[in-house]
């Protein structure tokens, strides 16, 4: 069975930052499970509408690639993702090739923690008066952009992290085509993007295989459960405070690294660099 991680880079930051700081341990990985590795640096649709939206789209394409037939899975890993080689085992193990792997959002480090830390997030942030699309459940999530789920309960939906997807050509090339071509990109990074559409339409096919979490662990949400409740006031204790927190950030995402077998750095990719 012949299986090929894809990801890609558009723009000279990203093409940096992933050569630098992630390449060599994807290579690592794929090298260990003798699986492909396709680095894409040039879009896959350049029509007027692709290049409107975001290039997270584009995942959705990779299966009807000329070069996608020659595999039965492809998994799609975006490339803020950074993978712990020595830890990490083979993830198609953990999908046939008629189902699609992807980890299960609102879920870290329990379902039950991560809806405690957003409702803490969203107090937050409506005291400092911030603009912010409400998540509180998965159908709240999915109306809130758009995306009607008439007939479906909170309990009867989930929220799938596209950060990482193991999908084959033969099976779910179609669905990823008509998800492409049906919705738009009406939030963009305020919506998360290609997310909600692939999420839902995924999850709806009855064809979702639950990926374990350790492979597309959120950093920034890792680094919600260790913010101190309250700073300083001192200015001088508070500069110590402050030298002393960007130390142990470092520490804590190393750590974090090490733990996981992939960790994701989506809207904090400026963190890659701390890596070991």
């Amino acid at each position: 069975m012949r299986k090929c991680l894809v990801t890609l880079t558009i723009g000279d930051k990203y093409k940096s930052s992933f050569e630098r700081y992630l390449r060599p341990n994807w290579e690592l990985y794929c090298e260990k499970y003798l699986i492909d590795l396709v680095v894409l640096d040039q879009p896959l649709d350049n029509s007027p509408r692709a290049q409107k939206r975001s290039p997270a789209w584009q995942k959705l394409l990779i299966l009807s690639q000329d070069w996608s037939s020659q595999y039965e899975q492809i998994a799609w890993v975006d490339s803020d993702i950074a993978i712990n080689a020595h830890r990490a085992p083979d993830l198609f193990s953990f999908v046939p090739p008629d189902k699609i792997g992807v980890v299960e959002d609102f879920a870290f480090p329990t379902p039950d923690m991560y809806k405690y830390l957003l409702q803490e997030q969203y107090s937050s942030w409506d005291q400092q008066g911030r603009s912010f699309m409400r998540n509180a459940t998965a159908k709240e999530y999915y109306t809130n952009r758009g995306i009607a789920v008439d007939g479906f309960g909170d309990v009867d939906l989930c929220v799938l992290q596209t950060g990482v997807v193991v999908s084959s050509p033969k099976f779910h090339k179609n669905l990823f085509l008509e998800t492409y071509e049906r919705y738009e990109d009406l939030y963009a990074s305020f919506g998360n993007y290609e997310m909600p559409a692939m999420s839902f339409e995924i999850y709806n096919s009855g064809l979702w295989k639950p990926l374990p979490q350790d492979f597309n662990v959120i950093a920034r949400n890792f680094l919600e459960l260790i913010q101190p409740v309250s700073q300083p006031k001192n200015w001088l204790l508070l500069l110590f405070f402050k030298i002393v927190q960007k130390i142990m950030l470092t520490h804590h995402l190393r750590r974090l690294f090490s733990m996981s077998y992939f960790t994701h750095f989506a809207g904090a990719a400026y963190l890659i660099r701390k890596l070991p």
